[in-house]
């Protein structure tokens, strides 16, 4: 009970937070490929941590590739971001610096635990 009261409440937004968000933020990463890509990295991130055993599929879907493309894709439109001043400092271009600092420090974290 305490995760689908507690837990799951902080975890998934409610239809109104996701709405509100799809409002803002869908319209924002298709006029912005930097973030665009960022959040499309990050999603193939989600879907391949999700795919492990006892959760999703048994087998782990391996989305390296496809990570590591749009990965690519994401800071080479960011270059393009930070090439001026004005474009440096557009929100698109600092959330797509966040989502893209956020994969790298998830993705060490999942790789030091594996060395662990």
């Amino acid at each position: 009970m305490h995760y689908f009261t507690v837990l799951l409440p902080v975890i998934e937004p409610i239809q109104a937070e996701r709405e509100e968000y799809n409002k803002w933020m869908v319209p924002l990463a298709i006029k912005e490929p930097a973030l665009l890509y960022a959040l499309i990295a990050c999603m193939a991130h989600d879907i391949e941590q999700a795919s492990t055993t006892g959760f999703g599929p048994n087998s782990r879907r391996n989305m390296t590739l496809e990570r590591t493309m749009y990965r690519i894709n994401a800071i080479r439109a960011l270059n393009e971001c930070l090439k001026e001043p004005e474009s440096a400092l557009k929100p698109s271009t600092l959330l797509a610096v966040h989502f893209l600092l956020w994969q790298e420090v998830r993705c060490s974290k999942i790789a030091e635990s594996r060395q662990e």
